[in-house]
């Protein structure tokens, strides 16, 4: 199989194009305060866990439990849709 080098060239230039902006002050130091906002909350659930492991495994259990009906309907709608999409 050939390589798809419009994909490549796409990606290619999607990333020279986001390093070239960072050189912009203003918009690095926007991209930098919303990775941290994005990734913050990070260290604090590792935090946690490392306090309390069998604690944080309760919680997640629980929560896990208390959407199960939820999940096991997006696996099955999930499942029709990639049955549909073979058809």
């Amino acid at each position: 199989m050939t390589k798809n080098y419009f994909w490549i060239g796409a990606v290619g230039g999607a990333v020279i194009g986001a390093g070239l902006s960072l050189l912009h002050k203003d918009t690095r130091t926007t991209q930098t305060a919303c990775a941290k906002r994005m990734f913050g909350g990070a260290g604090t659930s590792l935090a946690a866990v490392k306090e309390d492991p069998r604690g944080r495994f309760e919680q997640l259990k629980a929560l896990y439990t208390e959407n199960q009906e939820t999940i096991h309907n997006l696996i099955d709608d999930v499942k029709d849709l990639a049955e549909s999409l073979r058809k």
